[in-house]
């Protein structure tokens, strides 16, 4: 007998998408088929969808992106023979494979002939234990099933933010080790701002507890006089990069979960990024009923469409990509976020409903409200304090003096010259050995800028941190750093880098010359919080065209919007910058600009008015 119309007619729907992901050679192009895929396969004759999807998944060994589709749209099909099929692919040589497979599991039902397979691939470690544990977690449903709180009734409202990414303390000691960044320094400050709205009751920053390194070992602090940094206990001691994070996601969901429901209730929890913190805190967060809200960037697709464009990923090269960075689980917790969160906030970009519409296939206008444009902001009066400081005829602070220390111990001839500076963690995403290389390879550049490189843990360096060393030294022919005027820093507390950023522009007697020149390397900015500080301070900088800085730079005024992968493109940033250094009109607009559109307090002022749009009487 033949199937109904019907169904016939709903697996004629499965054909097509896959066809289109066999027919085309794009990496971001099948990522974007992926829940479409799933949708088909779910309303499609079962066997049917498993015979169609088993062919796709057989492609692995030239296609490994079309296999980890297949395999994720296998996990919506009801038929007994896919539960069979993904038990093999538990043990089957690609560790993508296990992976993806371990993943499609934990979103059916429970299978005894699983449990053991599973317990092996959690047993690999890393990304593939998350997999894995999430199968095994969901099965067992040990879950606690304390319930949460009601929603706040009292004046104010109670909101959460979660930070797994670098070492956060309130005084911003660390901002720039490790995994950390513009991210720890905008979320500490963030937290103080938001607790000093009338709306806001209390407002925590929570992040992990770094056991062994002294204050990031303990497990609460006080931010400002109304904000709370909340550490939570989980993993092994001391500092984990935020790739080695997710083999600790178990442990860290149930000590967000416990931290909700003992400190709770809570109105709102506001999570950036697709890693694991927000992956771990959105899933018990919504299981607690608490609204989440998320600030919505096209990461990973906006890395995965560069990648593409530069030759360095295809759709044989995914399997190795995927194990690495996660592509395909991240598109898939954006996919996630923008069907669970309250609310999104979008950082201002250029052409942004058109980017929205081709790397992540959505319409932003389509509801308006949901999505709101909430720029970043930074504490400008931290900025004008350090500016103040380094005109006075006082000595110059504490950091500064240090900075003259380094530049005081290069060759003679390099004594006196001006800084070019750039500030960010020490990751090959932030192109701190572009930078390098553009300054040693333009002999005006070289001959007319000492270069110094604020961020990154140098005593106890990470393998990421070492690498970019590596690849500066490779960049400058294995000299010495200080033979050639290039200055790491390393790492130093937020007011440090105002205070250095102050005296690049000022100068410091016969030491450092006045009007240096900010440079970002980054393969993109999703806003760029340390350029907009540089603007602040009065400097003239150079930041990638993709992201966020096309937004308050002006191109050839107060900045040059450059594409940082081209060598060229960025040397000849840095040449303009250069020969507008001494600009005053520059120089005030771009201060200017700063001050009045892109403040702390400004930001803390939209976020409130979004969460409280669902709060009677709270919206500002």
């Amino acid at each position: 007998m033949s199937p109904p119309a019907s169904t016939r007619a709903r697996t004629a729907t499965l054909s097509p998408v896959i066809d289109r992901i066999v027919g085309s050679t794009g990496v971001l192009e099948a990522i974007n088929e992926m829940g479409p895929l799933a949708r088909a396969a779910r309303h499609a004759d079962p066997e049917d969808a498993f015979v169609a999807l088993s062919l796709l998944a057989d492609r692995h060994d030239s296609d490994p992106l079309a296999t980890y589709l297949a395999i994720y749209a296998m996990a919506d099909v009801d038929s007994w023979r896919v539960d069979e099929a993904l038990i093999g692919y538990l043990g089957h040589e690609s560790p993508g494979m296990r992976r993806h497979a371990a993943w499609a599991l934990s979103r059916r039902g429970a299978s005894h002939e699983a449990v053991a397979p599973l317990q092996a691939v959690a047993g690999e470690g890393g990304f593939s234990r998350m997999m894995a544990e999430l199968a095994l977690e969901n099965w067992a449903d040990e879950r606690n099933e304390l319930p949460a709180k009601p929603r706040f009734a009292g004046p104010g409202m109670r909101i959460a933010q979660v930070l797994m990414q670098g070492r956060v303390d309130a005084d911003l000691t660390g901002a720039g080790s490790g995994d950390g960044g513009g991210l720890v320094t905008l979320q500490v400050g963030l937290a103080e701002q938001l607790a000093n709205s009338d709306a806001v009751a209390d407002s925590y920053l929570v992040t992990r507890r770094i056991k062994g390194e002294g204050k990031f070992a303990e497990p609460r602090q006080a931010i400002g006089e109304h904000g709370t940094l909340v550490r939570l206990d989980f993993g092994p001691e001391g500092y984990l990069p935020t790739a080695e994070l997710w083999a600790h996601r178990a442990e860290l969901e149930r000590e967000v979960r416990r931290f909700l429901i003992s400190e709770g209730p809570f109105d709102a929890v506001h999570l950036r990024f697709a890693d694991v913190g927000t992956f771990a805190a959105a899933r018990a967060a919504t299981d607690l009923g608490i609204p989440i809200y998320f600030t919505l960037a096209p990461d990973p697709h906006v890395v995965i469409a560069a990648a593409e464009k530069e030759g360095r990923l295809d759709r044989q090269s995914f399997a190795e990509a995927d194990l690495e960075s996660h592509y395909l689980f991240r598109a898939w917790m954006l996919e996630w976020m923008l069907e669970n969160a309250e609310r999104l906030a979008l950082l201002p970009r250029r052409n942004q409903r058109q980017q929205f519409k081709d790397l992540l296939n959505i319409d932003i206008d389509e509801d308006g409200d949901r999505f709101r444009v909430i720029p970043e902001g930074i504490d400008y009066t931290l900025t004008s304090r350090s500016r103040e400081a380094a005109s006075a005829a006082a000595p110059p602070a504490e950091w500064v003096t240090d900075l003259v220390r380094e530049v005081e111990a290069l060759p003679e001839q390099r004594r006196g010259l001006p800084l070019m500076v750039t500030v960010g963690r020490l990751n090959r995403i932030k192109g701190m050995h572009r930078v390098v290389a553009g300054w040693q390879r333009d002999p005006t550049l070289r001959d007319g800028f000492n270069l110094v490189v604020i961020g990154g843990e140098l005593r106890n360096p990470s393998p990421e941190e070492m690498a970019v060393m590596d690849a500066m030294a490779e960049e400058t022919g294995g000299r010495p750093f200080a033979d050639i005027g290039l200055i790491l820093m390393g790492n130093q507390p937020h007011h440090a880098v105002s205070d250095v950023l102050a005296a690049t522009i000022a100068g410091v007697g016969d030491t450092i010359g006045p009007h240096g020149i900010y440079i970002c390397g980054s393969d993109k900015e999703e806003f760029g919080l340390a350029i907009l500080e540089a603007m602040g301070a009065g400097l003239p900088v150079v930041a990638p065209i993709v992201g966020g800085p096309s937004t308050y730079v002006e191109d050839g005024f107060t900045g040059a919007l450059v594409d940082t992968s081209n060598l060229s493109d960025l040397v000849e940033g840095m040449r303009w910058a250069a020969s507008v250094r001494t600009s005053e009109v520059r120089r005030e607009a771009a201060r200017r600009i700063v001050r009045d559109h892109y403040s702390l307090g400004a930001m803390a002022e939209a976020l409130v008015d979004m969460y409280g749009a669902e709060i009677p009487g709270t919206a500002v």
